[in-house]
């Protein structure tokens, strides 16, 4: 459940935010290219850090509940996983 980490969740979220006004700093600024590249590759992580942990409390609280329904939903939860791990 989301609920069980929004403190994580929110504070690499303003952790991107605030690596994204830096990016668009560096690139007013003319910074370098590879130091700009390092920026967005970190956004990135953490981005997919999140994404990750969202998708652990999905598979952990929700699963049970759609896994034991009916086949149909169950296909469908394992469908929706593996294209949300596609995306990662």
């Amino acid at each position: 459940m989301i609920a069980n980490n929004s403190s994580a969740l929110k504070l690499n979220l303003k952790k991107t935010a605030g690596m994204l006004n830096k990016i668009e700093r560096m690139i007013d600024e003319n910074v370098y290219c590879a130091d700009v590249a390092q920026q967005i590759n970190a956004s990135i992580g953490l981005l997919k850090k999140m994404n990750e942990i969202i998708l652990t409390d999905h598979i952990s609280c929700c699963g049970p509940k759609k896994l034991n329904g009916s086949k149909l939903e169950s296909e469908q939860f394992v469908q929706e996983v593996m294209k949300l791990t596609k995306m990662m």
